[in-house]
């Protein structure tokens, strides 16, 4: 279940990209033919960004896709590298975790205050809600890579 979450929010935040690649072209087409950019694009983009890059980093962790430096432990045994992994991975957990909260408190502090954005007057912390859910979901990611069957898989080869 969890790999076909990761991958629906992978899939969710190339959508989200594709809308934003759309309304970033409309934009500047309609300020160079027209001179009538779309209305509020710049928090559009910026809103959209966001929810894009929280959605990418659950499918790639859970495919194992960040960056590894691995200069010093190259050669090292197979149960060294398992050890290490788990560390990283716990630690990512770690990280993702706190960042999850920060995101759930921030979310909350900008609907107790109804904040909008400057020209489209959307509510701020409609952005925080995928961001929480997505870090959430990569909190549980990491975990599961850091302990899952396919670490110890892995490693055997």
């Amino acid at each position: 279940m969890l790999h076909r979450l990761t991958a629906a929010g992978a899939i969710f935040g190339g959508l989200v990209l594709v809308a934003l690649i759309l309304v970033t072209i409309a934009s500047i087409l309609g300020r160079a033919l027209f001179a009538l950019p779309v209305p509020g694009d710049y928090e559009l983009v910026e809103l959209g960004v966001a929810t894009t890059v929280f959605a990418f980093l659950p499918y790639c962790q859970m495919q194992r896709g960040h960056v590894v430096v691995d200069l010093f432990t190259m050669r090292a045994p197979p149960v060294l590298k398992a050890a290490l992994d788990r560390l990283g991975g716990l630690t990512f957990a770690g990280i993702a975790a706190l960042l999850c909260w920060r995101l759930w408190l921030g979310g909350l502090d900008y609907r107790l205050y109804q904040e909008t954005s400057m020209i489209l007057s959307l509510p701020v912390w409609w952005g925080f809600v995928p961001a929480t859910f997505f870090c959430a979901l990569l909190t549980l990611t990491a975990l599961y890579t850091a302990f899952g069957p396919a670490l110890d898989e892995e490693r055997q080869r």
